[in-house]
């Protein structure tokens, strides 16, 4: 019985630990506060669910979230002018397991990022 459960925790262990676990506990730590648990956004805040704002900006994505936005967007037609904090705290890793749920989840593109990408925008962020 010992051994059963000691293989399936470590199952649960690898599991839990892939990228796109890893990103969809940032976002739910980071950003479903704002952006809702589904991506559907409220009023103040934008959707990430479907949002042409990602579509057309997938470089400026790791930027936003390390450095924040103050600034104000369209997303899907409607405007919005409420600051997003930034978030100095996470590594260019959570950024890109980040990206790559994010994108992966909410986006019809289903983009997805590699870390060296993620480094190269965060290297050369204008926001700073």
């Amino acid at each position: 019985a010992g051994i059963v459960v000691l293989i399936i925790s470590v199952l649960v262990l690898r599991t839990c630990s892939t990228p796109a676990n890893k990103g969809k506990l940032v976002y739910e730590q980071h950003c479903a506060n704002c952006h809702g648990d589904k991506g559907e956004g409220f009023a103040m805040y934008p959707p990430l669910s479907n949002a042409d704002y990602l579509e057309e900006h997938p470089d400026a994505f790791s930027c936003i979230v390390q450095y924040g936005l103050n600034k104000e967007i369209t997303v899907n037609g409607k405007v919005y002018d409420q600051a997003m904090p930034a978030n100095l705290d996470l590594s260019a890793t959570d950024i890109t397991n980040l990206a790559n749920y994010v994108y992966l989840t909410f986006s019809k593109s289903g983009k997805t990022f590699t870390q060296e990408e993620i480094n190269e925008q965060l290297e050369n962020c204008q926001l700073r």
